[in-house]
């Protein structure tokens, strides 16, 4: 007996289950209620829509009509009107609350107004927002503001010179001297050796013409009867057009400038343009850059737009 006790235990909870099951199947017959399912007739009617109210709606919204009053309410130091469902942004700056929709308060992002950075949904509340560009059009916030452009919009941007640098001037050198005089109408002009005219070489000219190799043309000659002056030979540097007075025996250097110019949106494009000739970019066609002038630490340039002169813009160094 005493070795057996535990299968008279589950012999007990077996006739303990049998007892609770044959209880609730009893209960379960003892259920007087019925479940019936009934036909439902099928109904394809449309109900009656409230068209006018719908219309009334939108005449409304049509209209810009209101139907509510809008509250003034203390924001940021200031009653102003609050719209329904329109948040009003207040930013919080060294201590003092900023309503940006206020005109009087200070910018938060000075020197931007904060009308403009709300006007172009600019994000805010980043600290670097004007050094960031929105568009990816190459212009930051802050040169779009100052540019009166949208930083939202790609193709509305500033004006591509003020994206132009000055690198340096080169100069191309030609070396020139009045040599002799042959005759009474000719005039001996040597051309001396330089990095752009390696090879010396001697001119027989008269005044009118020009130098077999097209930079010098004779404008006039003057004599001298003055002890220790000497004659002078007036000519013209074709390239640049300036004239230069060439005394007997001295060389008279003459320059053709040239400004090498970055882009900084195309840092691998290398710009160099004589003074007086014009160059383009990739990223604004029909727009000429006239290089006007080479000085040199800078360069003016001249923007034609369609061949006509729009704006002057001087480049310097960076």
């Amino acid at each position: 007996m005493k070795e057996a006790w535990d299968k008279y235990l589950l012999i007990a909870f077996g006739v303990a289950g049998i007892a609770c099951a044959a209880l609730f199947g009893m209960k379960a017959l003892a259920f007087s209620e019925q479940f019936e399912i009934k036909a439902v007739e099928q109904n394809d009617a449309m109900p009656d829509l409230k068209t006018g109210l719908v219309q009334r709606t939108q005449g409304i919204v049509a209209s810009g009509q209101h139907l509510w009053e809008t509250p003034n309410k203390q924001v940021g130091g200031a009653e102003m009107p609050v719209p329904l469902f329109v948040s009003v942004p207040i930013v919080e700056k060294e201590g003092r609350l900023i309503n940006l929709r206020n005109p009087t308060n200070p910018p938060l992002r000075p020197p931007v107004t904060n009308a403009w950075l709300l006007e172009h949904g600019l994000d805010y509340l980043n600290s670097s927002i004007l050094v960031m560009d929105a568009d990816g059009d190459g212009f930051s916030n802050l040169e779009e503001w100052k540019g009166q452009t949208s930083p939202s919009d790609p193709a509305d941007s500033p004006p591509y010179a003020t994206k132009l640098s000055f690198v340096e001037r080169k100069q191309e050198i030609y070396l020139a001297s009045f040599s002799a005089q042959p005759d009474a109408q000719s005039f001996q002009i040597k051309r001396l050796p330089t990095a752009k005219w390696p090879q010396a070489d001697n001119f027989y000219l008269k005044v009118g013409e020009e130098s077999d190799d097209g930079q010098l043309r004779v404008e006039s000659f003057t004599p001298s009867n003055t002890p220790g002056v000497q004659p002078s030979v007036k000519v013209t540097f074709l390239p640049t057009g300036e004239v230069f007075e060439l005394a007997r025996r001295a060389d008279v250097p003459m320059a053709v400038d040239f400004a090498q110019i970055s882009f900084a949106l195309d840092p691998s494009k290398e710009i160099l343009v004589r003074e007086g000739d014009s160059f383009t970019l990739d990223l604004s066609p029909g727009v000429e850059y006239l290089v006007d002038q080479v000085d040199a630490d800078s360069a003016n340039l001249v923007v034609k737009i369609d061949g006509k002169p729009d704006q002057e813009y001087k480049i310097e160094k960076k």
